[in-house]
């Protein structure tokens, strides 16, 4: 089901190189900034990042995509995005990214 209506990890990291260019323009003076990415699935974006030499986190509450992530060596946290962002110390990010967030988002009765 994923493969076919996301596409592949391959696919889906040449579709979000652009946003690794956007992100490098605006922390071009940031030295190995530290991103957080919510809801980061299997951490395919948080992997274009790390071969930047980037310091990438990401958080998703599906267990099974954390654990593929971490299985090869991405950082994902299984959890709630909202927690964890409670949690968080002021300053910890350079940028949070939350590309893969709003469809799933229920709106306020």
């Amino acid at each position: 089901f994923q493969l076919r209506f996301r596409g592949t990890p391959e696919i889906l990291q040449q579709s979000q190189g652009v946003y690794v260019e956007l992100l490098k323009t605006h922390l071009a003076e940031v030295s190995h900034p530290r991103v957080l990415d919510l809801g980061c699935g299997d951490g395919a974006f948080l992997s274009l990042l790390q071969a930047e030499g980037w310091n990438p986190r990401g958080v998703d509450s599906n267990s099974v995509m954390a654990r593929e992530a971490n299985e090869r060596g991405i950082p994902v946290q299984h959890g709630d995005m909202f927690e964890f962002l409670q949690k968080a110390e002021t300053s910890t990010y350079d940028a949070v990214c939350a590309f893969q967030v709003i469809e799933h988002l229920k709106p306020h009765e």
